[in-house]
């Protein structure tokens, strides 16, 4: 489970991280707080299996664990016609091919603990 742990922590360091970068480009305070409510809500399930801890009911960690994969997959296509029209109009190739080969198993690594917290781990689902 350790190497969960540091993901997780990994995740909360790039969630502080990006409500920094928020405030100096000069978002608004709403926008922020909406982010990072969204952002802490989906890293419990991150925790709750890196930690293994029942957190709320199942039920609501399976449903929000289909909203990541619909959201992942759209932001995942949005990023990769984004980069392949960069290419398109003149783009450097190699590097924004990268970033494309990066993202699709970046994005699938992130789904790994939601799914076992929602669909594997039977276990912390039956105490009570």
């Amino acid at each position: 489970m350790i190497k969960w742990k540091v993901f997780f922590w990994v995740l909360v360091i790039a969630v502080i991280g990006a409500g920094v970068f928020h405030v100096s480009q000069g978002k608004s305070n709403s926008e922020l707080f909406i982010s990072l409510a969204a952002c802490a809500f989906l890293l419990i399930p991150y925790f709750g299996y890196a930690y293994q801890k029942k957190i709320a009911v199942n039920l609501l960690w399976k449903t929000v664990f289909v909203v990541q994969v619909i959201l992942t997959i759209i932001v995942t296509l949005a990023f990769v016609i984004g980069q392949y029209l960069a290419i398109k109009n003149g783009g450097e190739l190699f590097y924004d091919s990268l970033k494309i080969i990066a993202i699709i198993p970046i994005a699938l690594l992130s789904l790994i603990p939601p799914y076992l917290y929602a669909f594997n781990s039977h276990f912390l689902w039956q105490k009570r």
